[in-house]
């Protein structure tokens, strides 16, 4: 039986700042599984899923991540995305070239955690 990737999960001590952030600032609308200790975001249709979990012993981190895991969201227009973001106080870290050659912007969420914005809809 062969395994795929679900989604990833991001723990946080602050559930409603992330689902603020995720759904208004990044721009992922409302969570489908929104609960008081769990947020779920569909990534795909039928697809990946980004999860929420409230958890009272996470660390938030500044600077260098604390932890090992970045998440990637696709974005039709990174310029645009970039401003979305500037405008709501979290500018890009920095840029750098996906894989597949597409331009990529580095920023962190309100808990430290890294993610990348990915142009072009890759």
């Amino acid at each position: 039986m062969a395994a795929r990737l679900y989604g990833a999960v991001i723990r946080t001590r602050n559930l409603d700042a992330m689902r603020r952030f995720l759904s208004e600032t990044v721009g992922l609308g409302n969570p489908v599984v929104n609960s008081n200790f769990w947020l779920e975001y569909e990534m795909a249709d039928g697809g990946m899923v980004l999860v929420v979990e409230r958890d009272e012993t996470a660390t938030s981190s500044t600077g260098a991540c604390s932890c090992n895991l970045a998440w990637c969201l696709s974005v039709e227009d990174l310029d645009a995305f970039e401003k979305r973001m500037t405008d709501q106080g979290y500018g890009p870290e920095g840029a750098t070239d996906a894989p597949s050659g597409a331009r990529a912007l580095l920023f962190r969420d309100p808990e430290g955690n890294p993610f990348m914005a990915v142009g072009g809809g890759q």
